[in-house]
């Protein structure tokens, strides 16, 4: 089975996608590599995240995820963050 991890703080939001069985990490994704970054809010960017993410996954033909939210309520940048993986073409 494999998931999207997500961790935030206060400026930055992570994402990682795990394979449980293997334990390790498969592909990542920050607002670190985002063009134009300064100039968007913090929901942008981490939708920009999400869409990064699964043009990356879709192109190692991984297109179904199970999504761990750890303690972050699904609300704000974590769910613009799905909802721009899920936009990109992977089920959740």
């Amino acid at each position: 089975m494999k998931k999207i991890i997500i961790f935030r703080s206060n400026r930055k939001i992570y994402a990682q996608v795990m394979d449980d069985k293997k334990r390790n990490t498969i592909v990542s994704e920050s607002d670190f590599k985002i063009n134009g970054a300064e100039k968007m809010t913090k929901t942008e960017k981490a939708k920009q995240v999400g869409l990064k993410l699964a043009e990356r996954l879709l192109k190692l033909k991984i297109n179904r995820l199970v999504f761990d939210r750890r303690h972050y309520r699904y609300a704000g940048r974590v769910k613009a963050l799905i909802e721009g993986v899920r936009e990109g073409g992977v089920r959740i």
